[in-house]
Parts: structure tokens; C-alpha cells; sequence
């Protein structure tokens, strides 16, 4: 391990490097073109403190970032990446306690690498969206015009006794009328009343979920056992390499060094590997628990939260906005869970007739 020590890096470079080989037979390290630069956003998106780990990723991965097989990176491999202080150009073999400065130019200042694992073990306190918002006007830049598909922005007009509440277009040579907030607010609860599925088809969406994620951890029980035999036989390899030599003297220093370099190399490796197989801990039941309550009275949970809760609960229910044409709102695709929950409401779901998961019925 004393290549790390002096810079060096003996593994596979993580996404965002490549290795380029050397006239010498080394090969030095340096940043990926494509992916580095999305990595860095990563960083700085999270470190801002505004955006929650799974909108960056979605951010990033709209943005082009794939894993080096070309495939979208899963939550659990991006929370690993964002984890890894390579990316800070710091060196570390886990479990070995040895680690080093990289000898190439990392991606991430190690001031902004701090604040990241500081934002992601709960430490920091996250600064609010800086995204427009007015507590009196949730939908405001939420909902488009129906004559030219510009946000609708909103204001208080005076009127003879009172004043008024208004949303209206926030393009000056639309001549779309003005909407009063109490039609444009009431409209937007009905369509979230007239999606709402049914207590049954929420409950058993919520088994679905906790099934595949059951599935999802047996699986990776079984990949690390798998791992930790194979760290155990390169262990007892590694003892009789150092049997053979200081024992019985069957082999010279300089082969005794080749082959515990490389056994030890093995073992730093599969070690790796099996830190970035564990599933992130978290309680999944508690965290279903309180979403399906609020996606089964979505309506009633919206009326009650503050304006920028209004503000994410709204962009969650549907990612693209609405459109008003002054007296309906035109359809607009909804989020995964609510489009999955219509599916299985109408008997379309590959997953509803999941053998044992059957609709449970409220009590």
C-alpha cells in the first residue's frame, strides 16, 4: 500500500477519472471530460444545502451523468459516490487504515467535500429552495397560462371595501383574464381529490414497495457473504504466503513481496466492493408509512402545509406544472407513485397480481 502513501492509485479509478497508461508501464490518473464536470455539479448542488439527494440526481442524470457501463447510477451508488473522498483527492483503503493524497486534481474542493458529508449525516441545516414563493400564492409559477403556456404569477388588487386576490399571466401583451385565487386553488384541489386512488390500492402499493425493498436487501446479504468468504480465503492465502517465507523458507523476499502485495491488493479491493454493496440504513416502513398517508389524503395534507411545503408537495404530485384555461386545469402527467397507483387501480399493473399481496381493505 505504499504506492497510495506517495499519491498513486493501484484500483480502477472511480467514475469521473480514467487511468491513462505511462511509456514507464504506470499509468497516472486524470479527470473524465464528460463525467467529471456533472460530478462537480453534484457536489455543488447538494453543498448549497437547497436540493435533496434524490432531485440532484435527477438533475444530473437528465443532464447526461451515467456510470462508466453507461447506465443511469442507482440512489444507493450516487450516496456512494458523494461519500467517497477520492473525489477531494484524498486516497483511503477502508478497513486498512491507509490513506493518502491523491497525486492528481480532484473534483471537489475538500472545504465543499466537508460541507456534503456534513449536509448528509444530518449536521447541516439545509437552506430554503431559492425558488419564488409568496405565502399567500402557492400555486404562483406553479400553474401556466392557458393562452400562451407562460407562468401565471400573482398579486393583491384593492378593491372598493376589500382587497382581492388574484393570479394572472406574467406575460404583458397576454390578454388572458385575471383568476380569482379562491377558483384557482379550489380547481387545483378537486383534480387532486378526483386522482386520489383508494385506500386499498395505497396499501398495497405500500406492500409492493417494502416486498422489492425486502428482496433488494436479501440480495445484497447474500452478494456481501459471498464478498467476506472471499476476503476470509485471500486472508488465509495471505498467511501461508507469509508461512512459506519466514517459516519455511520456501521462497525468496522478492517473491514473498510480489505475492503479498498482491493478495493484499485482493483484499483492499473486495473490501471496496463490499462497502458499496451494503444498502444505506434507514427506517423504509416509517418513512412509507407517513408518505402514504400523505398521498391518500393528498388534498387535506396540501391545505395544511405551510406555503413552501405547498410549494414541494405540489412539484411532487405533478413534476411539470399544470396549465389553466380560465376555468379547468388541462391534464398534466403526475408522479411515479400516483401514475403506478392508477395502473393498479385499473388491473394494468404487471405488480398488482403479485402472488400474496392482494388489496387490503381499510378498516
Amino acid at each position: 500500500m505504499c504506492t497510495i502513501q506517495k499519491g498513486s492509485w493501484p484500483f480502477r479509478a472511480p467514475l469521473g477519472y480514467r487511468k491513462i497508461p505511462q511509456l514507464d508501464g504506470r499509468s497516472r490518473i486524470e479527470q473524465d471530460p464528460e463525467s467529471a464536470p456533472l460530478i462537480k455539479q453534484a457536489f455543488d448542488l447538494v453543498a448549497t444545502g437547497s436540493y435533496g439527494r434524490v432531485e440532484v440526481l435527477r438533475m444530473v442524470t437528465a443532464s447526461g451523468l451515467r456510470s462508466k457501463r453507461g447506465k443511469k447510477l442507482s440512489a444507493q451508488s450516487f450516496h456512494n459516490m458523494l461519500k467517497n473522498p477520492f473525489y477531494a483527492g484524498t486516497l483511503v483503503v477502508r478497513g486498512w487504515e491507509v490513506d493518502g493524497t491523491g497525486a492528481f486534481e480532484p473534483i471537489v474542493s475538500p472545504e465543499n467535500f466537508r460541507l456534503v458529508q456534513s449536509i448528509l449525516s444530518g449536521g447541516h441545516v439545509a437552506t430554503r429552495p431559492r425558488r419564488p414563493s409568496h405565502p399567500d400564492f402557492p400555486l404562483r409559477h406553479f400553474v401556466k397560462c392557458g393562452s400562451c403556456d407562460r407562468p401565471l404569477t400573482a398579486s393583491w388588487s384593492k378593491g372598493r371595501n376589500k382587497p382581492y386576490a388574484y393570479y394572472h399571466c406574467a406575460n404583458g401583451s397576454c390578454k388572458s383574464p385575471n383568476i380569482k385565487k379562491q377558483l384557482l386553488e379550489s380547481e387545483f384541489l378537486k383534480l387532486i381529490e378526483q386522482i386520489q386512488p383508494k385506500p386499498e390500492y395505497i396499501n398495497l402499493f405500500r406492500e409492493i414497495v417494502l416486498d422489492v425493498w425486502k428482496q433488494r436487501q436479501g440480495e445484497a446479504i447474500r452478494l456481501v457473504a459471498t464478498l467476506e468468504a472471499r476476503v476470509a480465503n485471500l486472508k488465509a492465502k495471505r498467511q501461508r504466503v507469509i508461512d512459506a517465507f519466514l517459516y519455511e523458507k520456501v521462497i525468496d523476499r522478492t517473491t514473498y513481496q510480489e505475492q503479498l502485495d498482491l493478495v493484499n491488493e485482493e483484499v483492499a479491493i473486495t473490501d471496496l466492493e463490499i462497502y458499496e454493496t451494503k444498502l444505506e440504513e434507514l427506517d423504509l416502513e416509517a418513512a412509507l408509512n407517513f408518505a402514504m398517508s400523505a398521498l391518500s389524503n393528498a388534498a387535506a395534507f396540501w391545505n395544511q402545509c405551510s406555503s413552501d411545503q405547498k410549494q414541494r408537495f405540489q412539484r411532487i404530485l405533478f413534476p411539470t406544472g399544470f396549465v389553466f384555461d380560465g376555468e379547468s386545469y388541462r391534464t398534466a402527467p403526475t408522479c411515479i407513485a400516483f401514475s403506478y397507483l392508477k395502473e393498479i387501480s385499473e388491473g394494468r399493473s404487471s405488480l398488482a397480481s403479485r402472488t400474496g399481496v392482494e388489496p387490503v381493505s381499510p378498516p
